[in-house]
């Protein structure tokens, strides 16, 4: 039995995660198209398998769920809830919540167990299969609802399986999606670090006006009592206990013996006190 704590909840974590293998994984149809020939593919765990995997982890009495219905009863509330212990020693339980609306056939128990297999996912179980693009397979038609092909569901398995398979295509642009989405990513990176770079010059360049401007302000190594007078400022200002351009001027004229304050932008307070802050943290 596994024991939540702040210790190793990433480890626990990780188990929580892992892959299902395939015995445990159903799939069923969500949208159609209008022909009904074919519909989009949904992949998750089945219960059973969620309620095997917290055994596994925490043992039958170390979590636990319930169920609420909601919007008048057209849809069910499951929470999971787990045993976790803090510092001491102590057990707490901790609760996640998730639902879904009553299925077509079966409608409360179809309710039950999608919030269910929806709750689990809170907590990492199956999440990973969330992840898989949209697969369109063939479908047929058996009484009242419709089922995938045979040939269709074996392709299916293969995939989820990362086996070779006819929808291979959709993993293959899947990942050159997540590759345009990473490149993004360190573009937007690249431009913020440039920015920082840019706001360090301008920070650098207001000092070396000060210290021009008074060789006895050593705004690089500002001493206990300078620091002090501008953190002073900064608390009053942000409090509007002083009128905030008098408060600049007055204090950096008079008490930090500055001669001038052009370093400070006069029509923009707040970007005045981002420069002060920057002056005493560097």
């Amino acid at each position: 039995m596994e024991k939540i704590t702040v210790a190793n909840f990433r480890e626990v974590q990780k188990k929580l995660q892992a892959e299902f293998d395939l015995e445990d994984i159903e799939f069923r149809i969500g949208a159609r198209k209008q022909d009904n020939s074919k519909g989009i593919a949904l992949v998750y765990v089945s219960n059973r398998a969620i309620q095997n995997r917290l055994d596994d982890i925490f043992s039958p009495f170390g979590w636990k769920n319930e169920f609420k219905e909601i919007n008048g009863g057209k849809s069910k509330l499951c929470g999971i809830s787990i045993k976790v212990y803090d510092h001491d020693d102590n057990s707490h339980w901790l609760t996640k919540w998730d639902g879904a609306d009553n299925t077509e056939f079966s409608s409360t128990k179809g309710g039950l167990s999608d919030s269910m297999k929806r709750c689990a996912v809170q907590w990492g179980i199956g999440r990973y299969l969330y992840n898989m693009p949209k697969l369109w397979v063939e479908i047929k038609q058996t009484g009242k609802s419709y089922n995938i092909i045979d040939s269709e569901l074996e392709e299916l398995k293969k995939f989820v399986q990362g086996a070779p398979s006819k929808f291979d295509w959709l993993r293959k642009n899947s990942s050159t999606k997540s590759n345009s989405t990473k490149k993004k990513t360190d573009t937007s990176k690249k431009k913020n670090n440039n920015n920082s770079k840019k706001e360090s010059r301008k920070t650098t360049k207001a000092n070396k006006n000060v210290s021009n401007k008074n060789p006895n302000f050593n705004n690089s190594v500002l001493n206990k009592s300078q620091k002090g007078i501008i953190s002073d400022l900064i608390k009053q200002v942000s409090e509007n206990k002083r009128q905030p351009m008098d408060s600049v001027e007055s204090l950096l004229l008079k008490e930090l013996g500055v001669k001038s304050i052009d370093f400070i932008p006069k029509n923009s307070m707040t970007e005045s006190m981002n420069i002060l802050k920057k002056l005493i943290t560097a």
